[in-house]
């Protein structure tokens, strides 16, 4: 039987067994299995920054000067409840804070400081 073939719900179940590595294979495979994909993928975003880019979204490697991961977590919005952010907000990109705006189901948000230190303020649970 086709993985597509199955009913939604088993898809699903499917999916939130699978790790970021994995998912991301899925969410390369084909636009229905990105679709399906997406909510599990996106539903905890690790975000990375390389000085005042963002290089790493989930496990997966983003090319330098590229907007191209701030727009797949925008797209995948209504699906993120947590996000952490691994960088020195100090050098943020000005278009972090703009699809930070459009997370209106974030739950959870965490900021750690270079070396894996937590900022003095704790964490804000939304």
């Amino acid at each position: 039987m086709p993985l597509l073939a199955l009913p939604a719900e088993i898809l699903d179940l499917i999916l939130q067994n699978l790790d970021a590595v994995h998912l991301w294979n899925v969410y390369n495979s084909c636009e229905a299995l990105r679709v399906a994909s997406a909510r599990s993928l996106f539903r905890g975003v690790e975000i990375r920054f390389d000085g005042a880019q963002a290089a790493d979204l989930n496990t997966r490697r983003f090319p330098p000067s590229s907007s191209r991961l701030l727009v797949m977590v925008a797209q995948w919005s209504s699906h993120v409840r947590t996000m952490d952010v691994w960088g020195d907000e100090d050098f943020l990109e000005p278009g972090f804070f703009d699809v930070l705006a459009t997370l209106d189901r974030l739950r959870v948000f965490r900021h750690v400081l270079p070396g894996g230190h937590l900022p003095l303020l704790p964490t804000a649970d939304l």
